[in-house]
């Protein structure tokens, strides 16, 4: 097992460019991605090994909620190559919604979950539930979701997978990707508990750092050139 302190820690392999899998994975590109709040099942849901009863109790985002995930959306834009767009729902790269946890015994400890993008631009190929997140009733807030909207642009936790990142850094004060210490609490500001992003490009903090680190090597060109 490889243990890094960059943010190869947090590399899935997957991006809206493509994955590593499928042989299509395209650095340095920027991309433009969609996002919706789902008002029904998808169809990708619907045809899950989910629970019924998990798949009944889907709900959509309130109002306060689609604020909160719009907000954490604006941060990973900031300092990334990444143009997040809102579309109508059900027709977004990234789909949100609320679910019951208690109904599926693998969520039930679980407060949200984001799947990774999985396309090729190779081969022409889209899995629709990747990008998707979904959260436990109750639970949308900012650094849940800076976390699976991670998830859902292709990032991993630091101490999952190979290589992992260094023990001392696994923490939420260095990435929002990590399980361990104090959620933050506000969308930015010194008192967040979340790195602002234009902290990060001049203290280069591994952790929200780290990941703008790999969005800009993975998605430069901020303006979509």
């Amino acid at each position: 097992m490889t243990v890094v302190s960059d943010f190869t820690a947090i590399l899935s392999g997957n991006s809206w460019w493509g994955n590593s899998v499928s042989g299509a994975s395209l650095p340095g590109r920027p991309a433009f991605v969609s996002f919706s709040f789902d008002t029904s099942i998808s169809a990708a849901e619907l045809a899950s090994s989910d629970t019924q009863a998990f798949k009944n109790s889907l709900r959509p985002f309130t109002e306060d909620e689609k604020a909160v995930a719009r907000a954490a959306l604006q941060q990973w834009a900031a300092a990334s190559g990444l143009v997040f767009l809102e579309v109508p729902a059900g027709l977004g790269d990234i789909r949100f919604t609320t679910a019951d946890f208690s109904t599926d015994p693998k969520y039930a400890i679980y407060s949200g979950f984001g799947y990774y993008p999985n396309v090729s631009i190779n081969y022409d190929y889209d899995n629709q539930i990747g990008g998707d997140v979904f959260v436990q009733y109750g639970r949308v807030a900012i650094g849940l979701m800076l976390h699976e909207i991670g998830h859902a642009i292709g990032f991993k936790h630091p101490f999952d997978g190979d290589p992992t990142l260094t023990p001392s850094l696994d923490d939420k004060s260095q990435t929002v990707m990590s399980y361990t210490g104090a959620q933050p609490t506000r969308t930015a500001g010194p008192s967040s508990g979340c790195i602002p992003v234009q902290w990060t490009r001049h203290r280069r903090i591994p952790g929200f750092s780290l990941a703008m680190d790999r969005l800009q090597h993975t998605h430069s060109g901020r303006d979509g050139r």
